[in-house]
């Protein structure tokens, strides 16, 4: 099988390397694919320039084509967002396809592809290999913890174009079979214990925060200035999408904001802003010390309103309404695309049975979980361009999936709203002994001066052959010591940090009892290393311990001694913490590399600059801080006067307000007896009369009905005559019309015979009709040859 990958060679989001993790996926579609050997497959990966060198370390046996996206500007657009635009919409008859699809044809060369599998919207491709399948990766319903990840394989498009999308009236009406529906039960069933644990940080704050209000509504943002959110939102600003969702619900009902957990947007002022003029804005520090937060709020709310979230289609699971603000492959399970409808979609209704239906196949078929998808890709692959859709999974292997993902430990502990400085994004990928890749959770670590530890759950029972982690925006310089690896609740061994080997690192040295990794001066969204497991089997846990090392703790940890002031003002070195540091054969272990004396330097010369304007700075902050302690004394002194006389007030009041309340109560509580006495007299008399007119309407009533039972009976003889006269005069008129119906069948009967000579007539007439017709042809031709003769 020839396969060829296509990711999108322009540079989006004004990020040369944003889309590096694509070409994780081709590692992982092509792995397995080519590591057997042979030439059963051939792969080609067809990506931007910037992206090739990293395309080239990373695939290998896979061939590389790259794309200079600054030639794609320069014929199809103004900008890559623009571009993706266009080939997202896809408009019948757009020159610009059939252009890309020969400088595509053109880059392939002699590679003829049998599958062509793309990251993005790509309709060239179809037109550039007529012969291919092309399928649609992306992420699916889940892809973050605590769920398993998933994806999908889809032969129609993306979005818009998507397999759901041109299919949902079938899907619809879809019935699912027993197991499938078991799947659903089984989901919901493991996830909803599991998020209430993973995000009850979160959760409770979200609670006290709803007691205001009668309604809640989820508002996920996402990150704009990206073909998948810009074509398909009424509002390409997420500031515009938040302000309008607030306009549209009603003060009684919160809107629960959730950032994106790789692109936070709403900046303090932002949030000040807007809960100044909007009270039922609840935006919650905690919601960025949860990873991807908003799909733990799905069960809490009454509705959740997106453009093209993955948490719509979580609505699914939870039973909640969905308003798609736009147009989106979300259409097919929304229940509005106006925020207009939102107020009424806060409602209580019944839960669609369709939408049962929808989510049966989407969890059986569409959204294929990674450790199925990954285990066998060719075999994946040749299913789907076999069945040209999404071909069904095994029920059962699906529901086992997900229920050991819900019971799997936490990789790393939510944070509270004060732990939220200072995170990591962690990434870890195991490689497996028989060379099969398992993609592992994705979190939050937070990482400081203390350190924080990575507990990382490993697949039970099959032997590791090494593990990946990366770090995505990490600090410049991280330290990694205390590697342990062992069963859950029992032995662990202790891992030679030796076997670390970084990349992504320009440099690595060793400090006692941890490996320092200095990043590149260059920003990187990636960094990464790996950690030898040979000889060690079947683990189920790893344990690392990361700590985040700031230039002056470097240079101090490397021996470089701190400078200090005493009371005097004198600069005083710590010279016997820097004799702790480096004693015996520690001392020994030290590298110092190039980069870290030029630190080292710099921050020796800056030190003295900072440590004299500090000193200065010192001594005036500590005058104007002796002038306010005495003005704290002072107003501290009346303030206790003041406290004192409150106090004595406050006494007094309470015994005053004791009584009025118990004398209030006993007036209350007499006045309550009286009226319920009135109440039950006046009752009385009510019933008493209304039994007494009820008496004289029932014998009125009873007199008539008598009456009308004499009428009615004189009525039923009368008419009883009636209708028998009228019986034997329809009796004599039905043999009547007997007779006359025999007479009118015998003159039908004539009637048709005429009507078929008549027809016989017609029928000659024709075949004359036609004789004349074709001797007037003759003669119409034989006259036109006669006069172009005599021309």
């Amino acid at each position: 099988m020839k396969i060829l990958f296509y990711v999108e060679p322009l540079v989006e989001r004004e990020d040369p390397l944003w889309k590096s993790p694509w070409l994780d996926f081709v590692k992982r579609f092509t792995y397995p694919l080519l590591s057997a050997g042979g030439d059963e497959h051939q792969c080609l990966a067809m990506v931007g320039e910037p992206l090739a060198s990293t395309a080239r370390d990373l695939l290998n046996d896979v061939a590389i084509v790259a794309i200079d996206p600054t030639s794609l500007l320069s014929r199809f657009g103004r900008s890559a967002l623009d571009i993706a635009s266009r080939w997202y919409r896809d408009k019948p008859g757009d020159v610009g396809v059939a252009q890309m699809a020969a400088l595509v044809r053109e880059a392939a060369g002699a590679f003829q592809p049998d599958v062509c599998i793309s990251f993005s919207a790509a309709p060239f491709l179809r037109y550039a290999f007529p012969a291919a399948q092309v399928l649609y990766f992306e992420y699916g319903m889940f892809s973050r913890p605590p769920f398993p990840a998933t994806a999908y394989l889809d032969p129609e498009g993306m979005y818009r174009s998507s397999y759901p999308m041109r299919h949902a009236a079938v899907l619809r009406e879809r019935e699912p079979q027993t197991d499938e529906v078991a799947v659903v039960d089984a989901v919901r069933t493991a996830f909803a214990p599991r998020l209430d644990q993973v995000g009850a940080p979160l959760l409770d704050a979200v609670r006290v925060a709803r007691r205001s209000f009668r309604k809640a509504v989820l508002l996920p943002l996402q990150f704009s200035g990206y073909y998948a959110y810009d074509v398909n939102a009424a509002f390409t600003d997420q500031y515009d999408l938040l302000t309008q969702t607030l306009a549209s619900v009603p003060e009684d009902c919160a809107v629960l904001v959730v950032e994106h957990p790789e692109h936070p947007v709403l900046k303090p002022a932002t949030l000040q802003y807007l809960q100044q003029r909007h009270r039922n804005l609840v935006w919650l520090p905690e919601s960025r010390g949860l990873y991807a937060a908003a799909q733990c709020l799905v069960p809490s709310v009454d509705a959740v309103v997106t453009v093209s979230s993955s948490v719509g289609w979580q609505t699914l699971l939870w039973r909640k309404p969905l308003l798609v603000v736009g147009s989106s492959h979300l259409d097919c399970i929304a229940d509005s695309n106006d925020l207009s409808d939102l107020p009424r979609l806060l409602e209580p209704a019944p839960w669609p049975d369709w939408k049962e239906r929808v989510l049966a196949w989407l969890l059986t078929h569409y959204f294929v979980p990674f450790d199925i998808l990954f285990e066998s890709p060719a075999a994946k692959l040749r299913e789907v361009v076999s069945a040209r859709a999404p071909v069904r999974l095994e029920a059962a292997r699906v529901e086992r999936l997900y229920v050991e993902a819900a019971s799997r430990g936490d990789l790393l502990p939510a944070l509270r709203g004060d732990q939220i400085h200072g995170l990591v994004g962690v990434e870890t990928v195991v490689h497996l002994a028989d060379r099969r890749v398992r993609s592992l959770e994705r979190s939050l670590l937070r990482l400081g001066a203390e350190g924080g530890q990575l507990r990382v759950s490993l697949p039970s029972g099959a032997p590791v052959g090494r593990l990946q982690v990366r770090l995505a925006d990490s600090p410049p310089v991280v330290a990694i010591r205390g590697l342990e690896i062992g069963q859950e609740g029992g032995p662990k061994e202790a891992l030679s940090l030796g076997r670390i080997r970084p990349s992504g690192y320009s440099s690595q040295f060793a400090l006692p009892g941890n490996v320092v990794l200095v990043g590149d001066t260059a920003p990187r969204s990636l960094l990464e290393f790996e950690v030898s497991l040979d000889g060690v089997t079947r683990p189920t846990l790893l344990v690392m311990e990361l700590r985040r090392f700031s230039t002056s703790d470097l240079l101090y940890a490397a021996g470089v001694p701190r400078a200090a002031r005493d009371e005097s003002g004198e600069v005083q070195v710590e010279e016997s913490k820097r004799s702790e540091q480096l004693t015996g054969n520690e001392a020994r272990e030290l590298t110092m590399p190039a980069s870290i004396v030029g630190a080292r330097n710099r921050a020796l010369a800056e030190s003295d600059e900072r440590v004299e304007a500090t000193y200065v700075l010192a001594a005036d902050s500590r005058q104007r801080a002796e002038t306010l302690y005495a003005l704290l004394v002072e107003r501290n002194t009346a303030l206790e006067d003041a406290r004192s006389r409150l106090a004595e007030s406050a006494t007094r009041a309470h015994q005053w307000a004791t009584e009025a309340l118990k004398r209030t109560d006993d007036l209350r509580a007499a006045e309550a007896r009286l009226q319920q006495q009135q109440g039950i007299v006046g009752a009385l008399q009510s019933a008493l009369a209304a039994s007494d007119a009820k008496r004289a309407h029932l014998l009125a009533e009873s007199n008539e009905a008598r009456a009308q039972v004499a009428e009615l009976r004189h009525t039923i003889e009368t008419t009883r005559a009636e209708a028998q006269r009228v019986a034997d005069e329809l009796n004599e008129e039905i043999v009547a019309r007997g007779r006359w119906a025999v007479g009118l069948e015998k003159e039908r009967d004539a009637e048709r015979v005429r009507i078929e000579e008549q027809r016989g007539e017609i029928s000659r007439l024709q075949v004359e009709l036609a004789s004349a017709a074709g001797q007037l042809h003759h003669a119409r031709r034989d006259l036109a040859a006669v006069m172009n003769s005599t021309s």
